[in-house]
């Protein structure tokens, strides 16, 4: 958690822990701090995830 304290919001910093620890390839959030972390790991909204993979996306209301 040291690696990432002060590159991202404290609420998030055991989310990209874990995701850095797990070695995902993608963290799916609209939040844009995941991004200005500068990890390895692609950030990609959940539009963005779902054109990735051939699945159309539509609006919601959540």
């Amino acid at each position: 958690m040291g690696k990432f304290k002060g590159r991202i919001k404290e609420k998030d910093l055991s989310h990209l822990t874990a995701a850095e620890i797990s070695k995902v390839d993608y963290i799916v959030s609209c939040d844009r701090d995941f991004k200005k972390a500068k990890t390895k790991i692609a950030v990609l909204t959940p539009k963005e995830f779902a054109k990735k993979f051939g699945i159309k996306p539509f609006e919601s209301e959540y």
